[in-house]
């Protein structure tokens, strides 16, 4: 499996919607969907969520570890590459054009630095099968489930 390839069915293969899991859950962070309150405040899911495949209806937990672990590198390149220009740019820079160009490092690189992290987050994720009476939660199972006659 590649790296930035989505999770699939560890049962048939098929691809499993982590990204529309990740959108939903930022729907109902914004307050649209009240009540489910699914996203940390750093873009994480919180609790033990689960995912059902649309393709076999197996169902599993989705793990998070390789997404922690690219925030971690994402904000620490930021950091370490932001203090690197600020060191660098006064050598390069007239002084008087040096704060407003520190504040423009700082924002396009924080910006660029969300974007890539709201993209990669989805895409990192892994999933597992259930350990035995683990509770999780089924956000979006209800899109799954046929309708009740």
């Amino acid at each position: 499996m590649s790296l930035f390839q989505e999770a699939q069915c560890l049962r048939c293969g098929s691809a499993l919607p982590l990204r529309v899991l990740w959108d939903f859950a930022r729907v109902n962070d914004k307050h649209v969907l009240p009540g489910l309150n699914l996203l940390t405040r750093s873009g994480f899911l919180r609790g033990k969520i689960g995912i059902t495949c649309p393709n076999c209806g197996a169902t599993f937990r989705v793990v998070q570890t390789r997404t922690r672990i690219a925030y971690a590198l994402v904000w620490a390149a930021f950091l370490f590459g932001g203090a690197y220009l600020l060191r660098a740019l006064p050598h390069s820079v007239p002084a008087d054009q040096l704060q407003p160009l520190r504040v423009a490092v700082l924002i396009a690189g924080s910006t660029a630095a969300l974007v890539l992290l709201r993209i990669l987050t989805p895409r990192l994720a892994m999933v597992r099968p259930p350990e035995e009476g683990e509770k999780l939660i089924f956000p979006l199972r209800s899109a799954y489930e046929p309708p009740k006659a």
